[in-house]
């Protein structure tokens, strides 16, 4: 007989050592969110022809960046718009608390037939379809307004802070056509539908009324482009660098503004009680404060303090859309008034500010080290602006080689007809880096070398 088969032993070698577990840079894990200085879904149309329907969805945290690369002027554009150039940037939506939230908004926007968020409700919740179909209209500007609408008077999107941007005038007047055919009632419906031109195609595309767009929405109309090359920007447009400038994508206007900053630097390094509760608040955790961002008021709380009061102490029922007064108790604010001057504030403005002041902070400490550096005796550059100090604290992150790694590149797996631009703003090039050069070399002390 063939002799018993014994269990084999365990091993005695000693184990492997074990790897150190990669740092993740998902935002979604504790300490790595951050409120985006600008991130935007936008919407081209092709201007190959006069007529032409086509157009293109995508996101990014640069739009005029973004256009130049889908004319081809740049490198790394998406490949679907290679053909019928040039296009142009018909409308943005900006504003996103994330990525994440602006890459959400641009699948359904890509594709509302699939949303779950664009859906005909029936009694009971009952789902009766998608509110809008696949037919020959899917990719035309109208329908894409329309779509754009329907996902902005909806939750989730209509409880974020978001913000509208037109540079043409007809995409402009057939947003407000949809607007008027849905706040309007029967008669703003039957009205929009008897006019003219393609206006009536967009009013025609959403089969059911939607939901009021929430009166916090803010729309500007800017006709200098994304770029400011027209020429028909009017004075005093917000959100722009210069008269025939670019778009402004730093949030400059506002996180280094008299309500954020400004702000800021009032309450910096004293102490300070919460106006709800009364307990000290600790000024170090910029995430767990709140200031308010009107103009002489230096109302101070606690973050949840704001949050309870906002929820007890509501904006008035007549002006709050239906998508923001459900049943459902909230468990974060849309929006709310002020405990000291009233004023009425958005529950998202808050935490956005809260975000610009800790980057601001963690700004101000970068720069005191390089100049703590500097005294060493070596050669410390003088920037003109915070434009160019970033610039070139970003360059010395560059190999030695001077290959720029902050270049964007498609994002890998997404849907088709996705655009999503995941880089930074590009480094200034190492000319322009330094307006002058100083030597902090102590006197009577030789240079360290």
């Amino acid at each position: 007989m063939p002799p018993a088969l014994t269990p084999a032993t365990p091993s005695s070698a000693p184990p492997a050592p074990s790897q150190p577990a990669k740092k993740s840079t998902s935002t979604l894990l504790q300490g790595n969110h951050a409120f985006p200085p600008f991130y935007a879904c936008y919407l081209l149309r092709s201007r190959a022809a006069p007529n032409s329907n086509r157009t293109y969805v995508g996101s990014t945290p640069n739009p005029p960046k973004r256009i130049r690369q889908h004319n081809g002027e740049l490198t790394q554009g998406a490949v679907r718009t290679g053909r019928f150039r040039p296009w142009e940037m018909q409308m943005i939506v900006y504003g996103f608390p994330s990525k994440l939230t602006a890459l959400q908004f641009e699948w359904a926007w890509q594709k509302p037939e699939l949303s779950r968020h664009l859906r005909v409700r029936g009694a009971g919740d009952a789902d009766l379809g998608a509110l809008f179909g696949k037919d020959a209209r899917r990719n035309w500007v109208e329908r894409k307004v329309a779509v754009a609408c329907a996902l902005l008077s909806l939750p989730p999107f209509a409880r974020l802070p978001l913000h509208v941007r037109f540079f043409n005038a007809e995409t402009h007047a057939t947003y407000l056509a949809v607007v008027a055919a849905n706040h309007g009632g029967a008669a703003g419906a039957a009205a929009s539908r008897k006019g003219k031109g393609r206006a009536k195609v967009a009013v025609s595309a959403v089969p059911e009324p939607l939901p009021l767009i929430p009166h916090t929405l803010g729309t500007v109309v800017d006709l200098g482009g994304v770029a400011g090359t027209t020429g028909m920007r009017e004075l005093g447009t917000p959100g722009v660098t210069s008269q025939d400038g670019p778009i402004d994508v730093a949030d400059t206007e506002f996180r280094r503004g008299e309500g954020v900053w400004a702000k800021w630097k009032e309450v910096e390094g004293g102490e300070w009680g919460c106006a709800l509760c009364g307990a000290d608040v600790d000024l170090t955790d910029h995430t767990a404060f709140a200031l308010c961002t009107a103009l002489r008021c230096t109302c101070l709380t606690h973050l949840a303090c704001l949050a309870k009061h906002y929820l007890a102490d509501p904006v008035p029922a007549a002006s709050t859309p239906a998508s923001l007064s459900a049943t459902t108790p909230a468990i974060l604010p849309h929006h709310g008034r002020c405990p000291q001057c009233r004023t009425p504030t958005l529950w998202g403005d808050i935490v956005r500010a809260a975000f610009g002041r800790r980057e601001g902070v963690a700004r101000e400490a970068c720069e005191a080290a390089k100049r703590r550096k500097g005294r060493r005796g070596k050669y410390v550059p003088v920037f003109a602006n915070e434009g160019e100090a970033d610039s070139a604290a970003e360059h010395d992150e560059e190999d030695d080689d001077g290959v720029d790694f902050g270049e964007d590149e498609e994002r890998d797996g997404a849907p088709a007809g996705s655009d999503t631009d995941t880089d930074d703003a590009p480094s200034s090039p190492p000319s322009s880096r330094f307006s002058s050069m100083q030597l902090s070399t102590p006197p009577k002390r030789a240079r360290v070398q």
